[in-house]
């Protein structure tokens, strides 16, 4: 190395040469090692900590407040096999420093952490104070290095792990980790969504970016009058092509199958209720429908379309199929199909009965019953044996796969072009509906089947035998509307 003075007059000679490694560690360097306090030892209470694995602190943490963690240094000038601190007598573990360095050196200390999704931290935390060269023990923790953490944690009390390693002068170092447990706070009010609108989209043709809408209300994060980021935010049931970035609640990409896909949009705040609980009263949820068009016709909707005639809850309300009744489901395409071959063989299949793994024992089958333009109708007649206390549903692959299971056999369905209509859907209910339940052992309750006049005379059927013998003639039945005046 050489060097050589300037002014405003010029500079002046080069030094000599000269070689030396700024810093250099003395043959008898002592490395900073990690502490922890030692039990049992009356005259020192530091030993040196050897499990990596466990923390050297961990620091109860509570949302929005300021927590810090010391002291890293406590040796002054003393260059003894333990630091002065290590005698007090009765010394707890904060009075146990983090790091120590024989030679008395002052300790650099970094920090590396990364964040869990569910932590929102602010403020530039977590973040570290250095420490004081040789600040020596006594109360002034701010001389003897701290780090600080302020943040929340959302859906559930979560660790935060950093990472602390304190280096001397000539590069020697050590290294060990703290952990914030930052505590989440209770649900006080839940979040909402507004309403998403249907796409369409082209199979194999990339879409513009649909960006969702943003929560409002719930549980947010306000710190010194500005929001933070305060909600997680999920989509499920894309079309395969397409992907959601939670930071811009953006769906982009090029659907590469077409069909009909029924997409969930969630948003968490920052309370400790989440989905994941199994409990959605603190989630906003909303559903839409992604079509996927191809060549052919695309299934549009697909549903229970019946309606049964008995209370059996008490409420009011007919919730329950009795014996001969109609189960009927209607699935509309996006343009009107042409079905050829052997009709009864498409058919859909119902859950009907007690649930298990396979869904086997409670399958039955829905039979084409008629075809009108977009629209296919399926029907299943209740009969003896038949109960299901928990409701119908159309049956999909399975309890998890919410695709419909659609069942041609010869038969073919396509549009008036000749191309195949796209037999599948997603997003579809995997379980019973409680206003859909079935009791074969009940009688249904006659309905309307038609009327007609012939002069002065109003003849109106029925499907069934009416009990009209003991009831007040005011209350058998009532007309309403208006009627063509009788002559």
């Amino acid at each position: 190395v050489q060097v050589r003075a300037a002014n405003a007059n010029g500079e002046g000679p080069w030094s000599a040469s000269g070689i030396q490694t700024t810093a250099m560690a003395p043959g008898t360097n002592n490395a900073p090692r990690v502490l922890e306090r030692k039990t049992g030892d009356a005259n020192n209470n530091c030993q040196v900590k050897t499990n990596t694995s466990t923390p050297a602190a961990t620091v109860r943490a509570f949302g929005g407040t300021l927590h810090r963690f010391s002291p890293f240094v406590v040796r002054g000038s003393e260059t003894t096999e333990w630091p002065t601190q290590c005698t007090v007598s009765n010394a707890n573990e904060r009075q146990v420093p983090v790091f120590d360095d024989r030679d008395a050196e002052q300790l650099l200390l970094t920090i590396d952490y990364t964040l869990p999704n569910n932590i929102v931290a602010f403020d530039n935390y977590p973040r570290v104070m250095q420490p004081d060269a040789q600040p020596g023990s006594g109360d002034n923790e701010e001389s003897q290095g701290d780090i600080w953490f302020r943040g929340y944690a959302a859906f559930d009390t979560t660790d935060v792990r950093i990472d602390v390693t304190a280096t001397d002068p000539h590069g020697a170092s050590a290294s060990t980790h703290v952990i914030f447990k930052v505590i989440s706070d209770s649900s006080q009010r839940t979040p909402s969504l507004p309403a998403v609108g249907g796409r369409s989209y082209a199979v194999n043709e990339a879409i513009d970016p649909l960006i969702l809408p943003t929560a409002t209300g719930g549980d947010t994060i306000v710190h010194e009058n500005v929001l933070l980021r305060s909600y997680f935010y999920t989509v499920s049931g894309l079309p395969p092509g397409l992907s959601f970035n939670k930071s811009t609640r953006t769906i982009s990409g090029t659907p590469t199958t077409a069909g009909s896909y029924t997409v969930t949009y969630q948003a968490e705040d920052s309370d400790i209720k989440d989905a994941n609980d199994g409990d959605l009263s603190d989630t906003a949820v909303q559903t839409f429908q992604i079509l996927v068009e191809g060549n052919g016709p695309v299934i549009q909707s697909l549903g229970i379309v019946s309606f049964p005639s008995l209370d059996r809850s008490g409420d009011g309300t007919a919730d329950t199929y009795g014996l001969g009744e109609t189960i009927a489901v209607e699935v509309e395409f996006t343009e009107p199909v042409v079905v050829t071959g052997d009709n009864s063989a498409v058919r859909l299949r119902l859950d009907l009965g007690a649930d298990n793994a396979t869904l086997t024992d409670s399958r039955k089958v829905l039979n084409l019953h008629s075809h009108t333009g977009n629209t296919l109708r399926f029907e299943y007649t209740v009969a003896s044996g038949d109960t299901d206390a928990d409701g119908v549903w159309v049956q999909t692959a399975s309890a998890t796969n919410a695709k419909v299971v659609f069942l041609t056999g010869t038969a073919t369905i396509k549009d008036a072009d000749n191309n195949d209509a796209v037999l599948t859907k997603s997003g579809l209910p995997t379980s019973g509906d409680a206003n859909q339940k079935v009791d074969q052992s009940l009688a249904p309750l006659p309905k309307f089947e038609s009327a007609e006049v012939n002069g002065d005379k109003l003849t109106i059927t029925f499907t069934g035998k009416l009990a009209t013998a003991n009831a007040p003639a005011a209350s058998r039945f009532t007309l309403s509307g208006a009627f063509p005046r009788v002559s």
